[in-house]
């Protein structure tokens, strides 16, 4: 039998529109939807009938969890396996400001299987922010416990990036939660959290190529299409390259509710892919986004 994996993609009511751009990527690419859970991290009542019209699987928030932090959120997802009755597969995190250029699967079965035959419970990429290891990022940041959670030798391992994971069905993903809820509060504690595992457990750990699994920083700021990646977090650059806020769009001369909207700006050609993305998630979903979004609908 060939390795089983779930994706999940994470958001709440302001990333909708970045989340469900990257679901219909999936889509487009012929990933088949059984495969992809969203976990709610916060939706509004009209996304959540939005997404199940489109019979995609969501896995609802515990009652615990209702005002936490996206950081306690994303590091919880042990809990929210097991308040939705989740069987354990490879689960394969995507932070929901990626976009997805091209079918995964087949990939992700080779690596899939390379962790099952070495033993490996963790899959993740580097992080190309200017911290080349941890000893770095936690004397820049506010993060004691983090920093405290490590000896100097550990201290020396790369910083890794929490938007693209794959974890294995044995993962203690209850220890992760744990330590992450004792550095609740620094900065990206759930992140942090990850690395503290990683780092004290480095024959436990694929490390993956970033350029193809996770293309972000210096990486998505200088990409033109050269190259084929998987995977681009589209809004992992500095801010001052990234445009935020509410955006009006219309279909025809139907106008829709402002939706919160990230765009890279730093960078045309994938600017550009971005835009051609929404247009495409537009048009698609014309008559459901009208239904559920139109305004004074």
């Amino acid at each position: 039998m060939p390795p089983r994996f779930h994706y999940l993609i994470s958001f709440d009511k302001n990333y909708f529109f970045l989340g469900i751009n990257l679901v219909q990527n999936c889509l487009d690419l012929g990933i088949d939807k059984s495969k992809v859970y969203i976990v709610d991290y916060g939706l509004t009542q009209n996304q959540i009938d939005f997404l199940n019209e489109l019979e995609i699987r969501i896995l609802a928030r515990p009652e615990h969890l209702l005002d936490a932090h996206p950081y306690k959120l994303k590091s919880h997802l042990f809990d929210f396996l097991s308040f939705n009755d989740i069987e354990r597969d490879f689960l394969v995190q995507l932070d929901a400001d990626m976009i997805m250029l091209n079918n995964p699967d087949s990939a992700l079965k080779m690596i899939v299987s390379k962790m099952i035959e070495e033993n490996l419970l963790i899959a993740i990429c580097q992080d190309v922010g200017p911290s080349k290891n941890i000893l770095e990022f936690a004397s820049t940041y506010r993060c004691p416990n983090f920093k405290e959670s490590l000896s100097p030798d550990e201290l020396l391992n790369p910083y890794l990036n929490s938007g693209f994971v794959i974890y294995s069905p044995h993962f203690n993903l209850k220890e992760f939660q744990d330590i992450a809820d004792a550095m609740e509060g620094e900065v990206v504690w759930e992140q942090n959290a990850l690395n503290t595992i990683c780092a004290k457990n480095p024959n436990s750990l694929l490390m993956l190529d970033p350029s193809i699994w996770n293309m972000h920083g210096i990486l998505i700021e200088q990409f033109n299409g050269d190259t084929n990646p998987f995977l681009l977090h589209i809004t992992s650059p500095t801010p001052n390259s990234i445009g935020t806020g509410f955006i009006n769009f219309h279909i025809g001369d139907v106008a829709l509710e402002p939706v919160f909207y990230r765009e890279l700006l730093v960078n045309p050609y994938v600017h550009n892919l971005q835009t051609s993305m929404i247009q495409n998630l537009l048009t698609k979903n014309a008559n459901l986004f009208i239904h559920h979004f139109a305004k004074n609908s």
